[in-house]
C-alpha cells in the first residue's frame, strides 16, 4: 500500500486514547503514513490537500477516525453531534426527519461539497475508511458512503456495522464498501479491512 492519511479528532478528552490510537497507527506496516488532527470537515480537506500538494503525493488510503453512528461519521465534533455539517459527514435523515427540498442526495450542511476539495489529493483507486461505530449500518450507512464516494469522484468508501475500538486492529462487524452507485460486503483481509 502507498501513502496513507489518518485523520483523527480528539475523541476521548479524559484519557489519552486519541494519542494511543495514533501511536498504534505508526506500528502498522504502511508506507507514507501521515496523521492529521482535525477539528472540522473543512480542516480535514485543507490539511490532506495541502500536504499532498506540498509533498507532491497522492493518498491511496484515507482513514477517518472518530465517533460514528448509522449514516454519521464525526470529523471533529468528538462525542457531540454537530447539526451544521461542519464537523461531521451525516445524511439528512440522521440529524432530521427528512432532507430539505433539493438536498435528498447530499449531506447535512453541504459537507459533501466541501469534501469534493479533497479529490485532488487522492489516487484514482484510493480507499476511504470511516472508522466510527455502526457507520455502515442499514440503508443510512450505505447512503452516506455513496454520497461520500460521489463527492470524491467515485472512489471506494468503506465502514463497518459494529462497535469499533481503537485497541483492536481491524473493523468489527460486517464491513460494507460502496462506490457512488452500489454497495457490497468486503472480506476483511488486512488492517481496517482495507484490501492490500
Amino acid at each position: 500500500m502507498g501513502n496513507t492519511a489518518l485523520v483523527y479528532e480528539k475523541c476521548f478528552d479524559s484519557g489519552n486514547l486519541s494519542q494511543a490510537f495514533v501511536d498504534g497507527f505508526w506500528s502498522y506496516p504502511f508506507d507514507g503514513k501521515q496523521a492529521f488532527y482535525v477539528t472540522s470537515v473543512e480542516d480535514m480537506v485543507n490539511k490532506v490537500s495541502n500536504y499532498a500538494f506540498t509533498k507532491k503525493v497522492l493518498f491511496d488510503s484515507v482513514i477517518i477516525s472518530g465517533h460514528g453512528s448509522p449514516g454519521n461519521q464525526s470529523v471533529g465534533d468528538g462525542e457531540g453531534y454537530d447539526k451544521t455539517g461542519k464537523q461531521n459527514l451525516s445524511i439528512w435523515t440522521y440529524q432530521f426527519n427528512k432532507a430539505p427540498k433539493g438536498k435528498e442526495n447530499g449531506l447535512v450542511g453541504d459537507s459533501d461539497k466541501t469534501l469534493e476539495g479533497m479529490s485532488g489529493a487522492l489516487a484514482s483507486n484510493a480507499v476511504i475508511t470511516l472508522t466510527g461505530c455502526n457507520v455502515a449500518m442499514g440503508m443510512g450507512g450505505q447512503q452516506l458512503m455513496k454520497i461520500i464516494s460521489k463527492a470524491l469522484g467515485g472512489r471506494k468508501v468503506q465502514a463497518a456495522t459494529g462497535l469499533q475500538t481503537a485497541f483492536i486492529p481491524g473493523m468489527e462487524g460486517e464491513v460494507i464498501a460502496c462506490d457512488a452507485d452500489r454497495c457490497w460486503t468486503v472480506t476483511k483481509n488486512s488492517w481496517w479491512g482495507v484490501p492490500s
